[in-house]
């Protein structure tokens, strides 16, 4: 089958082999990103496959950073470094109250199982990529089936992008998530359906449909992502996403 896959013309393939050494005539995919040829996100897109990601495996689907780190104004300003978060840390070190948890953490789990770990989660797994894509199919049946017929705990669930945030930079000792890369292109992943009733807020009267979005987009989901989108491009993040690379890759 691979064979004859491999015989038909597909002008779009992209054959690793070549891409990632390059060519005298042809730059490698590292040196088409630092030359501005191809953007950050596709960048990361192709780092994610070389390094064995794939869309199609819950287990080894592709990573990428949470980006900003202001979710409460009224406008995000791209332009204002303190609009982001800092690529050169995992989410495990940028809150520095916290590290200092991790560190005792790392201190005593030796002596407490027998092995040396600082963090007790991974920034990406099956169930955080099921967490993310709750409200899109086949992700939605498949947390559905993980949970046993049902969805998880309302408030577990993935309802607000702020309050994600905030336990993953610095509130959990357990969560630390990165983001998927839907998160840059994928609005629908924020908006309730049709097929779902997710349930309401403890007030019985706010909706779980839609998640929450900052301020700065008028809970609009396509400007999230429009907004999203432009930070991962912007000079800032250009200037650092290699620190982020480095953690990951």
């Amino acid at each position: 089958v691979y064979n004859r896959l491999m015989a038909v013309d597909m002008p779009n393939l992209v054959d690793y082999t070549k891409e990632v050494s390059g060519t005298l005539l042809r730059k490698s995919i590292t040196n088409k990103w630092v030359s501005g040829l191809i953007s950050n996100f596709e960048y990361l897109i192709h780092l994610n496959i070389m390094a064995g990601r794939s869309f199609n495996a819950l287990f080894q689907y592709p990573v990428f950073p949470f980006i900003l780190a202001d979710y409460k104004s009224d406008q995000v300003d791209l332009e204002n470094i303190e609009s982001f978060r800092d690529l050169s840390k995992p989410m495990g070190a940028l809150d520095p109250k916290r590290l200092e948890k991790f560190k005792d953490t790392l201190a005593n789990s030796f002596e407490a199982c027998g092995e040396m770990y600082m963090y007790g989660s991974m920034y990406t797994n099956f169930g955080i990529v099921l967490y993310y894509l709750v409200r899109v199919e086949p992700f939605a049946s498949l947390l559905i089936d993980l949970q046993k017929g049902r969805f998880d705990h309302l408030e577990r669930m993935f309802h607000s992008i702020t309050r994600t945030w905030e336990q993953c930079s610095s509130i959990s000792t357990t969560d630390l998530k990165e983001m998927i890369p839907e998160c840059f292109f994928l609005p629908s992943m924020f908006e309730g359906n049709q097929l779902f009733d997710l349930g309401k807020f403890s007030d019985g009267v706010t909706s779980y449909d839609d998640v929450e979005l900052p301020p700065w987009c008028n809970n609009d989901a396509r400007l999230f992502v429009l907004k999203n989108r432009q930070a991962l491009e912007s000079k800032y993040v250009s200037e650092r996403l290699h620190h982020w690379i480095d953690l990951i890759f």
